[in-house]
């Protein structure tokens, strides 16, 4: 992670997690911020890369890379969670 990412709970009122009760706010400040996760692959094997996000203004952009390749790239939409596969 980077920047100033703050992590919800869905109790606090700012919003409700997809699924479980914490998530991650990538907007928090209004700075540019990054979340990685490392993923243990092997050569030759197909894998699906999902997410769930939502934007509560819209307009943010945002980069999704697996392998060091760009695989969404767009602005949010606003006040919409949505899954991307």
């Amino acid at each position: 992670m980077s920047g100033t990412i703050e992590i919800f709970n869905t109790s606090a009122g700012y919003g409700a997690a997809h699924g479980g009760v914490n998530y991650a706010d990538l907007n928090y400040r209004n700075t540019v911020n990054a979340l990685s996760q490392a993923v243990a692959t092997t050569v030759g094997q197909n894998y699906t890369v999902s997410f769930w996000l939502g934007d509560d203004v819209g307009g943010d952009p945002v980069t999704v890379s697996f392998g060091g390749a760009t695989l969404f790239n767009a602005n949010t939409p606003a006040g919409l969670g949505f899954c991307r596969r």
